[in-house]
């Protein structure tokens, strides 16, 4: 990974995600790991992306939004199988 070019890309994008996610997830640490997973991802993976778009931001938003419900779905199922095992 060119550190310099992945370094430039998060300071462009990582407020805005940020801020998106924090307001979805409500936890400024699970916020920072979803942003880190999705800017990682896209960066490594921007040579697959053709969504016709020259600014990343509109993908980067709908998969931030993606990725944060998705991990909210499983923390849920986590603390409810946690709270199941330990009722036994």
């Amino acid at each position: 990974m060119d550190i310099d070019s992945f370094s430039r890309f998060y300071d462009s994008h990582a407020p805005a995600l940020y801020g998106q996610i924090l307001r979805d997830v409500k936890d400024k640490a699970i916020a920072e790991k979803v942003l880190q997973k999705v800017l990682v991802c896209y960066f490594n993976n921007r040579h697959l992306v053709k969504d016709g778009h020259n600014n990343p931001l509109i993908s980067l938003l709908n998969t931030s939004r993606k990725n944060a419900t998705r991990t909210l779905k499983a923390i849920k199922m986590f603390e409810e199988s946690r709270g199941s095992f330990e009722q036994l």
